[in-house]
């Protein structure tokens, strides 16, 4: 049953990670995609998020964006007697929209994005400490039943033999009479509303204010079967003859869901920012404070197996689900007309956060980001842009499981801008996370595992400028 606890509660945070911290998305546009320092950035496009004090030193106008992307995940973990287990998420779209209006040295903006989450992640075949929940049981249950036909293992074994369904050297063991199959799935998405401003102190200088809302939506489902196989099948015939009724094949047919719920909560975000200009270099600076969220159990099935030692995901149930706070800063300098280099650093205070089950006390520490850029325009309606970016995460031994891990990353990411006229332009970006690879011996079994991630993003968006 301790298995079954470490599982149920990580779902929590069995959420689809994006660029960006532990429970952050920092990827809310193209400019990002496609060169991942915007810390320094003064097109509202990419500002807004990353440096919203640096819209101030846009040109007056009303500016409008609307971009998307389209996310694809793979997950795979490698368990010492268990196998290959492979998970995916697909996200086909996740839109992002941003309104700013600049006039001399005010300027006021909002957005809309997903600021966290935002798809789902699907093992098909399980993972290895379901699999360990689930085979004990079984095996369990029918031991029990075995005893009441005054049988065990060595006596079904040996009437396998006799008639002729076994080989007379072989071992036999419960486990030769069933096979299961554990499903796991879990979704996780934060909406966020963004409106601030921001105001040119002087001809260098600017600064920003802003709140954030976000709506947190999370679903989880576990479910398991357990079907005969052929030996249980043949044994059913020999027992028969025997002029006994064992019945095995009816008893494992057997189809069960552990838990499903649904959990929801709020929370505000405020935002600071700013921004420092000198001729050819820009200098932006970001804070958002911790945003306190309480999630709330909608829970539609609850094992009572599941129950009776995780009454948190008992209907109605609160527990935390916090966003960190965060800090980052961005530097670009303007080589040429057409050449511009960008850096940044984002700091993610993950341990200052509440998480669910307390897993900040387990991370060894705060997540860091740090980021670089190369910006070419080869003509006057064109740019071409790449980018790279380091991300260590803290996780440990005891913070990762099966069912939410991650690993330090290097992402790389390129693409283009086109200005089709004054007032309207085109990005396109494609980007691609490298994990490292993490090994572990799990507590619970210990048995080796390896995790091992795949990430891709590809999208594409509008900027107008009226």
């Amino acid at each position: 049953m301790r298995l079954l606890t470490t599982a149920a509660v990580t779902f929590g945070l069995a959420s689809v990670a994006f660029a960006g911290g532990y429970m952050n998305n920092t990827n809310q546009s193209i400019d990002f995609v496609r060169n991942f320092a915007q810390g320094a950035s003064t097109s509202p496009s990419g500002a807004v998020y990353w440096n919203p004090a640096g819209v101030a030193f846009a040109d007056n106008g009303l500016y409008v964006s609307a971009h998307t992307q389209t996310i694809w995940q793979g997950r795979e973990i490698k368990a010492q007697g268990f196998g290959k287990y492979e998970g995916e998420s697909f996200v086909p779209t996740m839109p992002s929209a941003t309104v700013a209006y600049k006039h001399d040295d005010w300027s006021v903006f909002g957005s809309f994005f997903i600021s966290g989450g935002g798809g789902s992640v699907e093992f098909d075949d399980g993972v290895p400490m379901l699999d360990a929940l689930v085979g004990p049981t079984v095996y369990g249950t029918l031991s029990a039943m075995g005893s009441q036909l005054g049988m065990d293992e060595a006596t079904i074994g040996g009437m396998l033999k006799m008639n002729g369904l076994l080989d007379p050297k072989a071992e036999f063991s419960y486990r030769d009479l069933y096979e299961t199959k554990t499903y796991f799935k879990g979704s996780s998405t934060i909406y966020a509303g963004l409106l601030g401003g921001s105001y040119k102190v002087t001809d260098i200088l600017s600064l920003a204010l802003g709140v954030r809302f976000n709506y947190a939506k999370n679903a989880y489902k576990v479910s398991y079967e357990v079907n005969p196989t052929a030996t249980a099948k043949m044994l059913d015939g020999a027992a028969a003859q025997a002029g006994m009724e064992l019945g095995l094949s009816e008893k494992l047919e057997l189809d069960e869901t552990l838990l499903k719920v649904e959990q929801d909560g709020f929370g505000f975000t405020p935002v600071v920012g700013m921004h420092l200009h000198f001729k050819k270099v820009d200098i932006g600076v970001k804070f958002e404070g911790e945003t306190n969220i309480e999630m709330k159990n909608d829970t539609k099935t609850i094992h009572p197996m599941v129950s009776s030692f995780m009454p948190q995901y008992e209907d109605g149930v609160k527990d935390d689900g916090d966003l960190p706070a965060q800090i980052s800063i961005g530097g670009r300098i303007k080589w040429l007309d057409w050449l511009r280099t960008s850096v940044g650093y984002a700091h993610y205070f993950d341990k200052g956060a509440d998480y669910a089950n307390n897993v900040e006390d387990a991370l060894h520490h705060d997540e860091k980001e740090f980021f670089g850029g190369i910006e070419v325009d080869p003509i006057k309606m064109l740019t071409l842009s790449v980018g790279i970016m380091r991300t260590e995460i803290g996780y440990s031994d005891k913070a990762l499981s099966d069912l939410d891990f991650g690993s330090p990353s290097t992402s790389i990411g390129g693409g283009l801008a086109v200005r089709l006229t004054d007032w309207i332009a085109f990005q396109v970006g494609y980007m691609e996370t490298l994990y490292d690879t993490y090994h572990k011996v799990d507590e619970m079994t210990g048995t080796k595992r390896s995790y091992d991630r795949t990430s891709h993003n590809v999208g594409a968006g509008f900027d107008f400028k009226f």
